[in-house]
């Protein structure tokens, strides 16, 4: 199968039209692939592939684009972290569709909610102090420990560190919508 796409691709690039303009006797033009009858007046038409190797004028590369992250424009990612955050928001402007929300919003929203989630991860710890000091120093200090603090003493500490994480969620989803948007409208 692939050799026969390739066959017909190659044919394809090299290809040229003949067709032929023919007139009867009553005057009547009519073109064709096949010669004309002997009888018609015959003109030869030759169709020659033209090149499109060049770009039209009024293509720019992505380099020579200048962006200023307004909507409608596509964003490059300038790092590794801004092209990850960028790819989330593209698979979620494909398989969600985004929220319209004005820039105060959408700013209002996102800070509220971390302000929230801070809040909550700071009952957290307050919390760990309460169960013991070696406890709440590694909340505080080492990443991560605040998740098997939570998990250890569940009934002790589910309910902020349930509004911590679900705030964060929303300041994340607020973010990523924030991004889609844009990109797509």
């Amino acid at each position: 199968m692939r050799v026969i796409v390739l066959l017909l691709s190659l044919f394809a690039c090299n290809a040229h039209a003949q067709f032929y303009s023919c007139e009867d006797g009553s005057g009547n033009v009519t073109i064709q692939q096949t010669p004309c009858a002997s009888s018609d007046d015959q003109t030869s038409i030759s169709v020659e592939p033209r090149e499109t190797t060049s770009k039209p004028e009024s293509y720019r590369s992505p380099d020579e684009l200048e962006l200023n992250n307004h909507p409608g424009q596509r964003l490059r990612p300038q790092n590794p972290e801004e092209k990850a955050l960028l790819d989330m928001s593209r698979y979620m402007a494909r398989y969600i569709k985004p929220v319209k929300m004005s820039e105060k919003t959408m700013s209002l929203s996102f800070w509220l909610s971390l302000l929230v989630s801070f809040i909550a991860s700071l009952v957290v710890v307050v919390k760990a102090f309460k169960v013991g000091i070696g406890w709440g120093l590694c909340t505080f200090f080492i990443p991560g420990v605040m998740i098997l603090f939570a998990l250890v003493h569940w009934r002790y500490a589910w309910l902020p560190f349930s509004i911590s994480c679900a705030a964060f969620l929303f300041a994340l989803w607020v973010l990523l919508n924030g991004i889609a948007y844009y990109q797509l409208y």
